[in-house]
C-alpha cells in the first residue's frame, strides 16, 4: 500500500513538472515571437529621418552644378491597417520631407559659397510622395516612391525648372516627383536609408542622392 502511494505521488509530482516546464515554454515563445515581430521592419508605425542630399540642377547660365542639402524626413506606415494585420513585410503610407539649401552664386562651391551676383538665393524642397515598399528580410528593406515636389525659391531664376524661372522675384511650385528607398536596420530603433530621387519639370529636372540615419518606431 505504501509503495503505490509513493508511486502516484512521484506520478503526481512529474506531471506537475511537466506542465510547468510545458506553460513556461510557451510563454518563452510567445515572448520571442511577439519581440520578434517587433524587432524588424514587418512591425514599423512610424520612422523620422534626419538626412543629408547632394542635390544637381542647372543654375542661372545653364551649367550643371550641385549643391549639399540638409533636412528630415517622417514616414507613416499604414500597411497594418490596411491589410488588417499585426505584422506585415509591407510598407504602405505617406513620406514627407523638407529640405533646404542654398544655391549662392552661379560660381559658388557645393556649400553655397561664391562670388558672383545672385549670392543670397536659397531653395527649399517639400517631396509629399506615397510610399510602398517590402521588407526582404528582417535587415533590408527596398521602396518606391511617388507625388509631387513643392520648391521655393527666393529668386526664382537660380534654376532653370521651367515656367516663371525668368524672374528674380520668389516663387512657389510644385512638380512630379519619383525616387527609392534603400534600407538597411541596424538595431531594433536605428537604420540607414540611401534615397535618390528625381523632380521632373517643364525645364531641367532636378536629381538628388540623400543618405539618412532612420529611427524607428513599433
Amino acid at each position: 500500500m505504501k509503495l503505490k502511494s509513493v508511486f502516484f505521488l512521484f506520478a503526481l509530482m512529474s506531471g506537475f513538472g511537466f506542465e510547468s516546464k510545458a506553460s513556461t515554454s510557451g510563454v518563452s515563445n510567445a515572448r520571442f515571437e511577439t519581440r520578434s515581430k517587433e524587432e524588424n521592419w514587418k512591425g514599423e508605425k512610424w520612422a523620422v529621418a534626419p538626412e543629408l542630399s547632394a542635390i544637381a540642377y542647372t543654375d542661372r547660365t545653364g551649367a550643371a552644378t550641385s549643391r549639399l542639402g540638409i533636412g528630415a524626413s517622417l514616414e507613416l506606415n499604414a500597411a497594418h491597417s490596411i491589410l488588417e494585420v499585426d505584422s506585415t513585410p509591407w510598407f504602405i503610407g505617406p513620406k514627407i520631407s523638407a529640405r533646404y539649401l542654398h544655391p549662392g552664386a552661379s560660381d559658388g562651391s557645393f556649400f553655397g559659397s561664391g562670388t558672383a551676383s545672385g549670392g543670397g538665393s536659397n531653395m527649399l524642397l517639400l517631396p509629399l510622395d506615397l510610399k510602398v515598399g517590402y521588407a526582404l528580410n528582417d535587415k533590408v528593406r527596398v521602396s518606391v516612391l511617388g507625388g509631387g515636389n513643392l520648391i521655393y525659391r527666393s529668386d526664382a531664376s537660380v534654376s532653370n525648372l521651367g515656367s516663371g524661372s525668368g524672374s528674380s522675384s520668389s516663387l512657389w511650385k510644385v512638380y512630379p516627383n519619383l525616387g527609392v528607398d534603400a534600407e538597411w536596420r541596424l538595431t531594433r530603433n536605428l537604420g540607414v536609408v540611401l534615397h535618390p530621387d528625381l523632380t521632373l519639370t517643364t525645364g531641367k529636372n532636378i536629381y538628388a542622392a540623400s543618405l539618412s540615419a532612420v529611427f524607428i518606431g513599433y
